[in-house]
């Protein structure tokens, strides 16, 4: 926000009635918690032109793109006082209201802003997919509304209601918080459904879920085909997140919110949320770690969607990091802060330490989980064109982690299952917790066991992957087959639960 001040100033200095600039000035004072800073701005804003809708319509967007929709929709409301025509402030108190889930007022709205202007993209998007609600099956209990494609509600309705169900009990009861109504989800069976309910426009690629605090938007695992994520993890994400906004009025930065929401994953369940993993360890013992007091810029413009991926497994490490030195306590008192007001720095040192301390703690926290991942490898990436297939090195090295895998992609594309099976072993051996989707050694192992007819052997490697990874969608269908051929029904139940986690379709 300070280098918005330098730039505002400037602008004031060429023109010091500008009434944008000083709409600007408000919103900045608001997130600050400054109300006479941001009253006097907005009085400023409209000094030379006291019914200009605009000065409230940029203030409520403003606020709203920072999740702030309340506020935001009290701002639309005003420019609509001034202008009752004013086709932005329609638009845009149109989405607020439907992202607080007050459908009935949020509907009529984008009616009323369609027809006044049939070729907005938004409201014609909007009225589109009205429609296509008008459709979906609603499920409700005292807690949640649910709604969903009827062919998908069918068949896993009742599931995700009981997985939601869970969730809140689990917690509320944790973060102390008693929600006064029912929590909206709504599943969508097409990507481009998701995109418009959930950003006005479609094709927005990259998220499974999305939370605005009492409604959590979601792509159902068709969407996401031939490889979906463990829709059962996302919803647990996402409801975690209408916790900690709803706790803080949403008045928290996105790291912690999303730290918050993986670190809840991983307590849920063993196979769900990121953990260490190659990529990560190299990012944090070659520099790559943002400072704690800067995480929130980590998820603006990451230079790579690995960085973006990054930003969510720091953020949780972080919280972890402080729940391990200072106990679940210390994250409440800081969530409690936040909806204060207070400064997530501030909340930090008050409820914790000071955030540069936390942050030097934090550096070194990192680097020995990071070090601690598969400490007898040698991690060391091999010289592109350099072929070496010594997997062992010399007398006194390590094993590489690279050499060995490519090692074992080679043996068992060239189909020489017994070869397979030492690189594989022994990358099991020394990183057991490798769960990441594709050619990891536990799929090659097993693999290479069906392919010789080894199949106890494959049976129980299939299990220790499904043990750590909660989309591997294709070892628990396997594990049914090979579980029904033995007869062990429990197995079948187990791994059949596993599957429907991930593609219930």
């Amino acid at each position: 926000y300070s280098e918005a001040e330098k730039q505002l100033s400037k602008a004031l200095k060429v023109n010091s009635r500008h009434p944008e600039a000083w709409a600007c000035r408000s919103i900045i004072a608001h997130l600050r918690e400054n109300k006479e800073v941001e009253k006097d701005a907005r009085e400023k804003a409209l000094a030379h032109w006291k019914n200009n809708p605009m000065v409230d319509y940029l203030i409520g967007r403003k606020l709203s793109q920072r999740y702030r929709f309340v506020e935001g929709a009290e701002h639309q409301r005003l420019s609509l006082a001034f202008d009752g025509d004013f086709q932005p402030a329609k638009i845009q108190l149109a989405q607020d209201l439907l992202r607080l889930g007050r459908d009935e007022e949020g509907w009529k709205m984008t009616e009323e802003a369609h027809k006044a202007d049939g070729y907005d993209v938004t409201t014609f998007n909007l009225v589109n997919l009205k429609d296509t609600l008008d459709k979906f099956e609603t499920l409700k209990t005292d807690k949640f509304v649910l709604r969903m494609a009827r062919h998908e509600a069918a068949v896993y309705g009742a599931r995700a209601l009981r997985l939601l169900n869970r969730a809140h009990q689990t917690l509320t009861e944790k973060y102390g918080l008693k929600l006064e109504k029912p929590t909206v989800v709504e599943i969508f069976d097409k990507q481009k459904d998701f995109g418009v309910r959930t950003f006005g426009m479609p094709e927005n690629p990259g998220f499974l879920g999305v939370c605005f605090g009492c409604v959590i938007t979601a792509n159902s695992p068709a969407t996401q085909m031939p490889f979906p994520a463990n829709w059962e993890a996302v919803l647990w994400h996402e409801f975690c997140h209408t916790v900690t906004l709803t706790l803080t009025k949403n008045k928290m930065p996105r790291w912690l919110s999303e730290g918050i929401s993986v670190y809840e994953e991983r307590q849920a369940s063993p196979t769900w949320g990121q953990r260490m993993n190659p990529d990560f360890r190299e990012m944090i013992l070659e520099g790559g770690l943002t400072p704690v007091g800067k995480l929130s810029g980590a998820f603006l413009s990451p230079p790579t969607p690995e960085h973006l991926q990054f930003a969510y497994y720091q953020s949780s490490l972080v919280v972890e990091h402080i729940v391990e030195r200072f106990g679940h306590e210390a994250i409440r008192a800081i969530l409690e802060k936040l909806a204060q007001g207070m400064k997530i720095n501030v909340a930090i040192a008050q409820a914790v330490e000071p955030i540069e301390e936390l942050e030097v703690a934090f550096a070194t926290y990192a680097r020995a989980r990071a070090e601690a991942l598969g400490p007898k490898l040698d991690w060391g990436k091999p010289v592109p064109g350099d072929n070496k297939d010594d997997r062992n090195g010399t007398a006194g090295e390590s094993p590489n982690f690279y050499v060995l895998s490519r090692e074992a992609r080679r043996l068992a594309k060239d189909r020489k299952w017994e070869e397979v099976k030492a690189p594989c072993r022994e990358l099991i051996k020394l990183f057991p917790e490798h769960n990441e989707r594709g050619a990891n050694p536990y799929v090659l192992l097993a693999k290479a066991h069906r392919e010789l007819k080894e199949f106890p052997e494959e049976r129980k490697t299939l299990e220790t992957l499904a043990g750590i990874s909660g989309d591997a969608y294709e070892s628990f269908a396997r594990l049914i087959e090979l579980g029904e051929e033995a007869g062990d029904w429990e197995a079948v139940q187990r791994n059949a639960e596993r599957a429907l986690a991930v593609n219930p379709l």
